[in-house]
């Protein structure tokens, strides 16, 4: 199916920020996870400071002859997170230990080398062969006595249990944080179709009221055209059968019969005008001229057109009272639009009044817009038909195309305006608002609201 530019464009929108939610999300997560490694880490380190600085006192206080000094720190449990606690001499020896079995023994391990080597700590972990991860801390320790000199290494190894529930909490929080993106992304799954859905229900829709206006434009138009084509082919055949009788001499042309033929002429003239004039009001309504805006005096204008319309044969059948108000305004607009609205709209309301009714034709400014109001003394519309006079080939007339009151709605829009029908005084008015409009001094037009403006 195809999208409208608006729709693509939401749904682009929507996508790109899905897309940059899923991004910063998954940011949020790397980084949150990494600062919890960090933090437990740092918490593992500072935990591990305290305790070497804690047995490093209690070795210079009690020395490293007391073989039995870790493995009482440890049974104590002043420490419930330490692991074990050794003391290793340059050669890798094990002076001392937690675990008495190990007192004695050599271990070769290049961190404890490395600690030698620079005199500065270093922390690591290590895996038991219990198979436990545990953090270790090795200090370079000074102490007096002993046979292997004044320098030792100190090592502190601790549980990371403390430290692991901070990870784990990461770890909680980021599989909380991918959820909530996976639901996310569901979610716009199942919103994008059913916006599919929706776009598919609309296009249906806007497809049906495009064969229903298909439908009931070849239905106006047939019966529109069908009638004045009737007329013309019946006066037509009619004509036909007296000339032929008149050249074949069975029923000469009297001058009652040239009198009869002339009006049957002027039928088919009238009737040829109707389907003209049907044909003009579709390409208006399907397809307005281009704007051409010039200034104009619109006060003459207006009046212009009135006097015009007057002249007309069903204006001087009903013969109505003419009302006329009429401010002096200068503006920027197309005349010709402009006229074709009036002229619509007098007629529509001549058509509505009986003989001797009222018309009247106000011109006037209002919030920094222009007003040309046309009203009527006819019944009025029907309330609950009101929204559909502007609809094309509406009409409750025996004769007419029903397309009148849509040109003028067309026109208005085309003309940056609205036009609106209200009831006041037992009249009924039809109002067309338009932008006002200044001239410059090039001749350009400039739309300007001194008053506010809607």
């Amino acid at each position: 199916m195809s999208f409208t530019e608006p729709s693509r464009r939401t749904l682009l929108f929507l996508l790109g920020l899905l897309f940059f939610f899923t991004i910063a999300m998954g940011a949020a997560i790397y980084s949150s996870y990494r600062l919890s490694l960090r933090a437990s880490q740092d918490l593992l380190a500072t935990r591990a400071v305290d305790i070497a600085i804690g047995v490093e006192f209690l070795l210079h206080r009690e020395g490293i002859d007391n073989v039995v000094l870790f493995e009482e720190i440890l049974r104590s449990g002043r420490w419930d997170d330490l692991a074990f606690l050794a003391l290793y001499d340059a050669d890798g020896e094990i002076l001392l230990h937690s675990n008495p079995n190990l007192i004695e023994e050599e271990y070769r391990d290049p961190t404890i080398s490395k600690v030698f080597e620079e005199r500065r700590p270093v922390s690591h972990f290590l895996r038991l062969q219990t198979g436990e991860m545990v953090f270790v801390f090795d200090l370079p320790v000074h102490l007096q006595g002993g046979t292997k000199g004044p320098y030792y290494v100190l090592r502190v190894a601790l549980h990371t249990y403390p430290a692991r529930w901070i990870v784990r909490q990461a770890r909680l929080q980021g599989m909380l944080m991918g959820a909530s993106v996976l639901i996310t992304w569901l979610l716009g799954i199942m919103g994008y179709r059913s916006w599919l859905r929706g776009e598919r229900l609309a296009e249906e829709m806007r497809q049906a009221r495009h064969l229903a206006a298909l439908g009931q434009l070849a239905a106006v138009l047939a019966h529109e055209i069908r009638n004045p084509l009737g007329s013309i082919k019946g006066f037509a055949q009619l004509m036909r059968e007296r000339l032929g009788r008149a050249i074949f001499g069975t029923r000469p042309l009297t001058p009652e019969a040239l009198v009869e033929m002339q009006a049957d002429l002027a039928t088919i003239v009238s009737e040829a005008s109707r389907l003209e004039q049907l044909t003009r009001d579709l390409l208006t309504y399907a397809r307005p001229s281009p704007l051409k805006p010039q200034e104009v005096d619109l006060t003459s204008l207006v009046r212009e057109t009135v006097r015009s319309f007057t002249c007309s044969e069903v204006w001087e059948e009903k013969t109505p009272q003419l009302e006329e108000s009429l401010e002096e305004i200068r503006t920027i607009t197309d005349p010709e639009k402009v006229k074709q609205i009036l002229f619509n709209l007098l007629t529509n309301a001549l058509e509505a009044i009986s003989p001797g009714g009222r018309i009247i034709v106000a011109l006037r400014r209002a919030s920094g817009h222009i007003i040309i109001s046309v009203g009527d003394s006819g019944p009025g519309i029907d309330s609950q038909r009101a929204g559909e006079i502007f609809e094309p080939f509406f009409t409750t007339k025996a004769k007419g195309s029903g397309l009148g009151l849509a040109i003028v709605k067309r026109l208005a829009g085309v003309l940056g305006g609205q036009i609106t029908v209200y009831r006041k005084e037992e009249c009924t008015f039809f109002e067309l608002s338009l932008p006002e409009m200044e001239a410059k001094e090039d001749g350009e037009g400039k739309l300007s609201h001194p008053g506010g403006g809607r």
